[in-house]
């Protein structure tokens, strides 16, 4: 699986200008393909072989730049607050929540974490994120619950500052 986003950084965030998720497939079912034109106020492009034209909102994400996004915004000391993403062919908004400060056990160590909850109205999954402020608030635990239930568990295994 490939995600890509090339973007630029405006008012100190991330712009998307360009998306990509590619399966790892031949097939193109599964696929997306965008293109952010601030200009015009428009997302072109293709998601699941269906043609995309969305009227950008502002402060609009792609998947990728949404974790950019968060992270910059706590490293100004800002909560990461509600935003606003392109999922395919529609801007969904995730509300993102602290919800404690825990002490996490990494194969990099312990750090000081902050726990943050995304939601999304309508919807019954669940994203938890640990942020280590020692590491640039990066990511070093995930969870996706999904109606209550665990679907997917990540944690961090390598960091190489500055890459």
């Amino acid at each position: 699986i490939l995600q890509r986003s090339e973007f630029t950084v405006h008012a100190g965030m991330p712009r998307p200008g360009r998306y990509l998720l590619d399966d790892g497939t031949k097939r193109t079912d599964r696929d997306i393909r965008l293109e952010f034109d601030w200009q015009a106020g428009r997302v072109r492009g293709t998601a699941e072989d269906e043609p995309v034209d969305v009227h950008v909102v502002p402060g609009l994400q792609d998947a990728a730049t949404m974790q950019v996004l968060v992270t910059a915004r706590l490293r100004s000391g800002l909560e990461p607050g509600t935003i606003a993403m392109i999922e395919k062919d529609r801007v969904k908004y995730y509300h993102y929540t602290l919800l404690r400060r825990e002490r996490l056990v990494t194969a990099l160590g312990e750090f000081d974490t902050l726990v943050y909850s995304s939601t999304r109205e309508g919807s019954s999954r669940e994203t938890l994120s640990w942020h280590a402020p020692a590491l640039g608030f990066g990511v070093v635990q995930a969870q996706q619950l999904v109606k209550g239930k665990l679907g997917l568990h990540t944690r961090i295994r390598s960091f190489t500052p500055g890459e």
